[in-house]
């Protein structure tokens, strides 16, 4: 009984901060070393504080989630809170959602590609795209209204000679599929939502990623020395030991 009233009473004094910086180690031994861990741990911090239902959550799940979420930021390279990876409250968890943003960010920093194509189709556009034919889609945008967004497709620029990778198509029919599994997506508010089609783009550009190198490291920053660190794959989402518990 007393152990039990003990370990209540530390868990109600755990905030976010201190379960935070008290895997400050963990950050550090997946991030990338051009990253520095104190910034990032007092970002982490903020973007927690910064939200009311995040810190509700991690009063019941005593960090649990958050730390699944963090980990997982900090394995792919980013910064929480910084536009490229997101603290979603989603029902009773914290989740990590990396945005298509940031997987662009990541195939950058192989330092093999200038640039990364990312374009939605709208209903109003001219497209066409035979992968066995054409090297990139022909995509003419109307002119004035465009329609609704219903496709997206996406591909890198090599820097030496400019070779493009295989371009990677969201079709109709993969957008649906992504859409139906998406909590929410009906409510207007959602993301999939908006005419600026960012969750068509996301779909994109995940499909992509698997044509593609990516690196958390910044690649362009090391001159192309290749530290091996891990990839989104190999990222382990088991982090239900770092829950908040005396």
């Amino acid at each position: 009984m007393t152990e039990s009233i003990i370990d209540a009473a530390s868990a109600a004094k755990s905030t976010p901060a201190s379960l935070i910086t008290r895997h400050r180690a963990d950050f550090a031994s997946v991030l990338p070393p051009t990253m520095t861990v104190d910034r990032w741990v007092r970002l982490a911090i903020s973007a927690v504080n910064a939200d009311d239902k995040l810190a509700e959550i991690f009063r019941r799940d005593r960090g649990a989630s958050l730390m699944r979420a963090l980990m997982r930021c900090a394995t792919l390279g980013h910064e929480p809170g910084g536009g490229l990876f997101h603290l979603v409250p989603k029902g009773s968890s914290i989740e990590g959602w990396e945005d298509y943003k940031g997987i662009i960010q990541r195939i950058q920093r192989s330092a093999l590609y200038s640039k990364v194509i990312v374009e939605a189709v709208y209903e109003h556009d001219e497209y066409e795209f035979d992968q066995n034919v054409d090297e990139r889609p022909r995509h003419s945008k109307a002119k004035g209204d465009r329609g609704k967004p219903v496709s997206a497709y996406a591909y890198a620029v090599q820097f030496q000679g400019g070779a493009i990778s295989k371009v990677a198509e969201a079709t109709k029919e993969m957008i649906a599929a992504s859409k139906a599994k998406s909590r929410g997506s009906d409510n207007a508010a959602s993301p999939w939502n908006s005419p600026a089609a960012p969750m068509h783009r996301k779909v994109a550009v995940r499909e992509l990623e698997k044509f593609v190198s990516t690196s958390a490291l910044n690649l362009r920053v090391t001159g192309g020395m290749l530290v091996d660190l891990t990839s989104p794959a190999a990222v382990d989402d088991s982090y239900d030991d770092f829950a908040d518990v005396a």
